[in-house]
């Protein structure tokens, strides 16, 4: 008792195929339903406050005069970067010891916070072993 032709080209297809899906299952590269979008697509975060820690002579506001970031601008971490060479430009901050930290907000925003510290402050120049110019 034989297959016949109609049903063995059936399960020949099915057989065929079941083998094609395992390969390309075990040997196709990862596929991801669907790609993020770019940055400037996705909804971007406000921020909601600005601070400066680490200072302590002069006043925050003094020193926020010098940042572009604010309250309620959309974040832009750029921005921050140069916001934070604004800062540092003025002279009063070690160079190696600042960054931008950001936090999440309470309202699903983005708080700012530069970290900085202050140079020391040369309180007194004495020279010794010289008595006359």
């Amino acid at each position: 008792m034989g297959i016949d032709a109609p049903l063995r080209r059936s399960l020949l297809a099915a057989l065929i195929c079941g083998h094609l899906a395992l390969f390309l299952t075990l040997f196709s590269p990862g596929v991801r339903a669907q790609d993020a979008p770019p940055a400037a697509q996705q909804q971007q975060r406000l921020v909601e406050s600005v601070d400066i820690q680490g200072n302590r002579r002069n006043r925050d506001e003094d020193l926020l005069y010098y940042v572009q970031t604010r309250p309620g601008d959309a974040f832009d971490p750029a921005q921050a970067a140069r916001d934070l060479q604004s800062l540092l430009n003025l002279g009063f901050f070690s160079k190696t010891n600042a960054r931008v930290l950001t936090t999440d907000g309470p309202r699903g925003g983005v708080d700012v916070i530069f970290e900085v510290e202050e140079l020391k402050i040369i309180r007194d120049l004495e020279f010794k072993g010289l008595s006359s110019v």
